[in-house]
């Protein structure tokens, strides 16, 4: 026997030896390898042999886009994509997790169609993007016990719930273009009650035929509402209860209308704008500064509930919202808040929120000051400012003169006491850029320790 044929020999039997360790694996093996993979690639290990004809089924980690159809433009792909998505809904056993993404137009019955094939499966995770058109939400949502993860981004999309509605295990939930409608439209509270659920995200949601909206979730602890710019919320009003929430976050033309009173609030961030035309609106008509005082008034409301704040972040339409409504109901105390972000706000808003928040040691003023304010005047320096204020950062401070910033920066040197830090940032230098920094590290302080003026 050649050489030659000795190494073909060993060669082929190294390779059969290779495919066989592979082959003689565990099934549970198998599959795992199998879902780490691209679906697409784990289906198309089918043709390897016999053995391999129906391994892709055990596959328990599904992940589609059917935009992978669409590089070469070539007629029927669509219909590809169909057959292929079809028969692997068809033939895989134990889905735990399944992610399809769409971006071609498809029939509404087709759809309800797949998401019911995807519950039926028990699934753990599920999640799916089509923003093409509006579909109808199968009720085997309300069914599917096993959902630990549900996320769905849609357009216009309705979801027909009744009176109850329970999600015994759903720890994750992320709603976007979804419109939750109650179907008895009824006076009784809308109740959806979810024992683990910890994140609840919703973007672009409506409810319609509902005035209480009531969620029981002890273990809530992310809770994110952005509503439609378009949205009408002056019917309902959400209620949490139970939930000891880390972080509450709004963000819309309007402020839903919440009801926090059985949960606890650690991190608020409010970014609403109440403007009637959106967000980009420069000048106010009387409609709209009625819409912002009435913002104002809800945003008074709602943080009446926050009474364990430690971080508070505000938009500057809010801080205006808060001006706008000062005759209404006072700011509550939070004596837990020890960080205030403000993106823009008057002296006057920005004095009632410090008198609000004794212990405040960080105060973060990212556009500026857009109203002067004589703090001459001030009768009562706020709490913080003598007891606990040891940093404040103006991230847009402007140079170009004796602007409301300076004299902000100046009342609070001449007062806070533990201040260590005052952080100036501006994106434009001016030519009065030192003279206004010279000033302002001769003001006389009130501080224990020695203050340093950063400038970036």
């Amino acid at each position: 026997m050649s050489r030659s044929t000795q190494r073909n020999q060993r060669k082929k039997s190294s390779e059969a030896n290779r495919e066989d360790r592979i082959t003689n694996l565990p099934e549970g093996v198998i599959s795992h390898i199998l879902s780490r993979l691209p679906t697409k690639d784990a289906v198309r290990t089918c043709v390897l042999s016999k053995d391999w004809e129906y391994k892709w089924t055990h596959i328990y980690n599904i992940r589609i886009y059917d935009g992978i159809y669409n590089k070469r433009s070539r007629t029927g792909t669509k219909t590809v994509f169909v057959n292929f998505l079809e028969r692997l809904l068809l033939l895989s056993q134990n889905v735990k997790s399944f992610q399809l993404s769409l971006s071609n137009k498809y029939a509404l019955n087709r759809m309800t169609a797949w998401i019911s094939a995807v519950l039926m499966r028990n699934v753990e995770n599920f999640e799916l993007t089509y923003l093409k058109d509006g579909i109808v939400l199968p009720r085997g949502l309300l069914n599917c016990t096993s959902l630990r993860k549900l996320k769905l981004r849609l357009l216009s999309s309705t979801f027909r719930v009744p009176t109850e509605n329970c999600f015994p295990n759903l720890a994750i939930l992320h709603l976007e273009g979804v419109e939750i409608l109650y179907t008895p439209s009824s006076t009784e509270p809308l109740k959806f009650i979810f024992p683990v659920l910890e994140t609840c995200v919703l973007k672009k949601c409506k409810w319609s035929n509902v005035k209480i909206v009531e969620l029981y979730a002890p273990a809530l602890t992310i809770f994110k509402s952005h509503p439609p710019e378009d949205a009408q919320v002056n019917d309902y009003s959400i209620k949490i209860h139970g939930a000891k929430l880390i972080k509450f976050e709004s963000s819309s033309n309007v402020l839903e209308t919440f009801d926090m009173s059985n949960s606890r609030i650690a991190y608020a961030t409010l970014l609403n704008s109440f403007r009637k035309y959106g967000p980009y609106l420069m000048n106010r008509d009387q409609d709209d500064l009625q819409l912002l005082e009435k913002g104002g008034l809800q945003v008074r409301m709602l943080l009446k509930g926050f009474s364990c704040l430690k971080e508070l972040e505000l938009s500057g339409d809010v801080a205006k919202a808060i001006a706008q409504s000062k005759h209404g109901v006072p700011l509550s105390r939070y004596n837990t808040l020890e960080r205030l972000v403000i993106f823009s706000g008057s002296g006057e808003t920005l004095l009632e929120l410090l008198q609000a928040a004794p212990s405040l040691k960080y105060l973060v003023i990212n556009e500026g000051i857009w109203v002067h304010y004589d703090y001459d005047a001030v009768q009562v320096v706020p709490m913080c400012i003598s007891n606990s204020l040891e940093e404040v950062k103006f991230n847009s401070f402007d140079f170009s003169g004796k602007k409301p910033e300076f004299y902000l920066a100046e009342f609070l040197l001449k007062n806070a006491i533990l201040l260590k830090k005052m952080h100036l940032h501006c994106a434009y230098r001016t030519a009065q850029e030192n003279k206004i920094v010279e000033e302002l590290s001769t003001v006389p302080t009130n501080s224990a320790r020695c203050v340093t003026i950063v400038v970036t």
